[in-house]
């Protein structure tokens, strides 16, 4: 059946109305929507904590689920930390795909690799070069510093 008034979806009036009701739904249902968040929340805890338990550090055998993060083996493909996906609630299918992106590496073990990555990067030479050219525009010839001292005397007064 076709609708009697095509516009009636596009008026301020109907807007307004949905407006409305939608605020009014989750006013009503905020007890049993937050209950439902929570349920999610722990589902998704309880099952990365259960995967821990089974697990051990890929580099140094540490077993303690306490002490087990989830690196990724390729940074460009995390889409989220897996800490995220408890607080915000990122569904359980998705917690399970980005798990099978990392490895089970220890605190230690986790943070030994994050700080090789960083100098590793630090030290290639498109960074090297970058800091190069910074070095050079940050560098102040003798006149400069010179006319620079002029405005202060000895105990740092401006004068």
């Amino acid at each position: 059946m076709p609708f009697k008034d095509k516009n009636r979806y596009q008026s301020e009036e109907w807007k307004e109305y949905q407006r409305n009701y939608q605020r009014d739904w989750h006013q009503r249902n905020k007890a049993k929507r937050l209950a439902k968040a929570c349920e999610r929340k722990a589902a998704i805890a309880k099952y990365i904590q259960d995967i821990k338990s089974q697990l051990c550090c890929t580099d140094c055998g540490e077993r303690h689920p306490a002490t087990l993060h989830f690196h990724h083996r390729n940074p460009e493909d995390k889409m989220f930390t897996i800490g995220e996906a408890i607080r915000y609630g990122i569904s359980l299918d998705r917690v399970k795909q980005e798990i099978e992106k990392c490895i089970v590496l220890c605190a230690n073990c986790h943070a030994i690799r994050h700080f090789n990555m960083r100098n590793k990067k630090q030290g290639s030479p498109e960074i090297v070069g970058e800091i190069e050219e910074l070095n050079a525009l940050l560098t102040i010839s003798p006149e400069e510093e010179e006319a620079y001292n002029m405005q202060f005397d000895n105990n740092g007064d401006v004068k």
